[in-house]
This record gives C-alpha cells, structure tokens and sequence, in this order.
C-alpha cells in the first residue's frame, strides 16, 4: 500500500514539474513577442522623430522603403529602367519625344504633346515616325495610329502595334510609365528623359521650382489656351525633349515635358526654367483616351483657365471660381441649372466646400487639383454623380461616367 502512495506521489511531482516547465516556456515566448512589438514601436518611433524615410518618414532605410514598397534609385538606375521605355518622336516638321504608358504585349500606347505631332493631326500625310532608340525598333505611318489628343492640354496618345509574327517579344521589357506622383513639393528632386535635339535619348536632373504655375500665352493667344496650368521646373530642357517623362527619384511621374523657358529681351531661353504638364491631368486624359479611342480630340469636361487665379468649368452649369487671397475658392459667375442636377442650384459669392471627395475650404488645393478631379468624369446618359457644397447649398450632376 506505501509503494502505491509513494508512486502515486512520484507521478503527481512528474506532472507539476510537467506544467511548471510548459507555464515557463509559455512565458519565455510572451516576453520576447512583448520585447518585440516594443523594439518595433521604438523603431518607428524614431524613425519618425528622427527623418526615417524620405518617402514615408516610417522606414529607416532611405534607399527602399519597405512600408509603402517605394523605391528611391540613383540616376544610373532611373535611366537603365527607363530609357527603353522612351521614344524619338518625328513628325512633319516637328521632333519630339515621346513614352510608353500602356504596354499589353502586342502593342503599346504612347503619350506625347500635342504640338509635337500637330503636323500628323492636321494632315496625316505629313508622315509620321516613332524609333525605340534601346531596342533598335522603328514604326511609321500606317504602323502608328492616333488615339485622341487635346490641344489645351497640349497632350497626345499613339498607337503602336508590332507587324512582327512574334509579336509578344516585340516590346518585351520595356516598362509602363504611368505611375504618378500627384502632389510633388518645390525643392523635390527630378529626373527627365528626352529626345536632345535629335541626336539620341539623354537624361536631365533638376528640382521642383514652383507648384500650381499658371503659364500666361499673352494676349496673341485665344483665351480657350492663354492660361495653362503647369509645375515649373528648374530642368534644361532642350529642343526635342517636349513629351518625355520628368519622373521622381522613385520612378514614378511628376509630369511631361511641355514647354521651354520664356525668353528674355534679347530673344534668349531663361536658363534653368521650364514647365511640365502634371501627371494627374497627363494621365486621366490618356486613360480617357484609351478606353474612348476616337482618333480626335479626347473627350473631357469643358474645363479651363480663364485667368491666374479664374478656372471656368463649362461642363458644370458654366460654373466660374475665383480663387480669393486666403486660398479658398467662391463662385464669381454661373449660369442655369443643368437639367441632370438634383438638389439647391448655387449662387454666386457663395465660398466653395467640396468638389466631389475633393476638400477645398481652408485645404490650400491648387488649380491643377480641381481640373483632375473634372477630368475624372464624362457626361453621359447613366453613370456616377458628382456633388459639389458650397457654404449654403448643395448640387450634384447625374449622369456622369467615372
């Protein structure tokens, strides 16, 4: 009967050293988890604190930031990525550059200026030749077919379709370049690629100047295209590289080359300025033109400049805003309620809250901004809606395709 107790007692000792040992090991493995998640949170802390990241201000390593999977290259990097992506452009009279930003194997779609290929719109005839330098490839003609264009804009979209039986080898490699930096800040470094005066692809570096720059065309112009909005860069761009890409130390597009340096009295480019279209408004009139190929001008909202500081919105009731000197936007002029409207029509003096998601009251949004946010949307039969409030009213547009 002893040995049986004792055994028994044996057996229980066994079974709470058993559980001791696990609760232990239980422990080991909650403090190092508790250590980590502390080491991590001090991490990001002071990375934060500290400047981390110049993409997310979260990572601390600056040359790729793995918590939002943004990569910061050198210039060699960019130009290596890149360049084979980007085209000489030849048409009529003109030269240009030109970049791919949709690539589905067979063909690719290519982004320029509209005064680059001008000639070919007002009369096909003229001719048309587009040359991947990287790759040794050559279209022309019948091989390039216009999308859609804008004048205002100063934006085109080509067409390019490999002949070749192998036609998926074709473009093989060559990257789309269509992700945007939509809002960059002055000072922010930049890298363009372009077609030098003919003689080959070549790179440019610079900065960010000003945001928001509306470019003035005089009084010679029609004012359908004397006010312009642009990003002014502090980039030599030189004859020949209208419609290259200026993209960021990421890869990613900050705008297209559009227009060179005013010149002085004495009839000379002002060195180290030039203005670029920006890649918000770039990019949804591509996307516009891709999905609505008409081989004329891109359908949009009828939405322009009217001065430095008057943006008038023809598709929206021929709505005018004045931005006033503390940065909010109010209504100077608007004409009827458009017939596929619900809701109170606006009046004039009245300061505006919303475009669409689009904040504007005390936000400091910029011209570049609200014309992006219209050129989200087409008027058509069914659709989407867009609201707009003002300090006392509200009215949304049906009908609208986004």
């Amino acid at each position: 009967m002893d040995l049986v107790l004792i055994k028994k007692s044996n057996m229980q000792r066994d079974k709470d050293v058993n559980c001791k040992i696990k609760l232990d090991a239980k422990k080991g493995v909650f403090s190092k988890l508790v250590i980590f998640v502390l080491s991590l949170v001090f991490a990001l802390s002071a990375a934060f604190v500290f400047g981390g990241c110049s993409v997310c201000r979260y990572c601390i390593d600056d040359s790729e930031c793995e918590f939002c999977a943004i990569r910061n290259y050198t210039t060699v990097e960019l130009f290596d990525n890149f360049s084979p992506s980007v085209v000489e452009i030849n048409a009529g009279s003109q030269k240009g550059t030109g970049f791919v930003v949709r690539n589905l194997g067979s063909s690719v779609y290519i982004a320029t200026n509209h005064h680059v290929i001008e000639d070919f719109i007002l009369d096909n005839s003229v001719g048309i030749n587009i040359q991947f330098v990287n790759k040794a490839l050559a279209f022309s003609d019948d091989e390039v077919l216009l999308v859609g264009y804008d004048e205002y804009f100063d934006i085109a979209v080509l067409k390019v379709t490999s002949p070749s039986s192998n036609s998926l080898a074709t473009f093989e490699g060559i990257r789309q370049i269509n992700q945007i930096h939509a809002n960059p800040v002055i000072g922010a470094q930049l890298f363009a690629l372009g077609n030098m005066d003919g003689v080959g692809i070549a790179a440019f570096s610079g900065m960010v100047s000003l945001t928001d720059r509306i470019l003035d065309f005089g009084t010679s112009t029609p004012l359908s295209l004397r006010f312009r909005p642009t990003i002014q860069v502090c980039v030599n761009l030189n004859q020949g590289t209208s419609g290259g890409p200026v993209l960021d130390m990421s890869g990613r597009l900050v705008g297209i080359a559009a227009f060179q340096s005013p010149k002085d009295s004495d009839g000379r480019p002002q060195v180290g300025v030039s203005f670029i279209m920006p890649a918000c408004i770039v990019m949804a009139l591509v996307d516009n033109a891709i999905e609505n190929p008409t081989g004329t001008a891109i359908e949009r909202f009828a939405v322009r400049l009217e001065s430095a500081n008057r943006i008038s919105m023809i598709g929206l009731g021929g709505l005018v805003l004045e931005r006033e000197s503390d940065g909010n936007f109010t209504i100077s002029s608007i004409g009827t309620q458009p017939t596929n409207t619900t809701g109170s029509w606006l009046s004039t003096g009245d300061t505006i809250e919303n475009i669409s998601s689009l904040r504007i009251r005390n936000n400091a949004v910029s011209f570049t901004e609200i014309i992006s946010t219209l050129l989200l949307y087409i008027v058509q039969t069914t659709g989407d809606r867009l609201t707009i409030r003002t300090t006392q009213d509200s009215i949304t547009f049906n009908n609208l395709r986004r």
